[in-house]
């Protein structure tokens, strides 16, 4: 199994929930990961054994992380909000040119998902997204 792109956010992640756990700074991880061929269980499981190895405990609903999985790519989401027709069946959508690009969309989403409207997307992982992101904020009374 190949990390690729994800290798530095493990690399990090045990010592950023060290951090928010011990209080050291308030403030809350969102962890978004590429799903490319990975299902958020398998993601789930990675990250959980990045706390194990540190000797903490694995994540739960107390935990101010909330992990945000694309399927397959961030840029697919990108694409389908600004109206191209997509699927996270396939990869190798056109990447994104800077981070500038997608800041009016995820602005635009972040908005649909804050004011609890139910998303209608054809791209479940963003659906899913903005119910867990929901759910966060109620958990943690956002």
């Amino acid at each position: 199994m190949t990390m690729g792109g994800k290798a530095p956010l493990l690399q990090e992640f045990a010592s950023q929930v060290r951090a928010i756990r011990q209080g050291h700074v308030e403030a809350h991880l969102l962890v978004m990961i590429d799903g490319d061929d990975w299902d958020d269980a398998k993601i789930l499981e990675e990250l959980n054994k990045r706390l194990d190895v540190e000797g903490l405990h694995d994540l739960d609903e107390n935990d101010r992380v909330l992990v945000i999985v694309p399927r397959r790519e961030m840029d697919t989401w990108v694409r389908h909000l600004q109206g191209t027709e997509v699927t996270e069946d396939k990869a190798g959508y056109r990447k994104l040119d800077d981070a500038s690009e997608a800041r009016s969309v995820a602005s635009s989403l972040a908005k649909s998902c804050n004011v609890g409207a139910k998303l209608d997307s054809p791209l479940p992982s963003l659906t899913v997204t903005c119910e867990k992101w929901q759910a966060y904020r109620r958990q943690h009374r956002l």
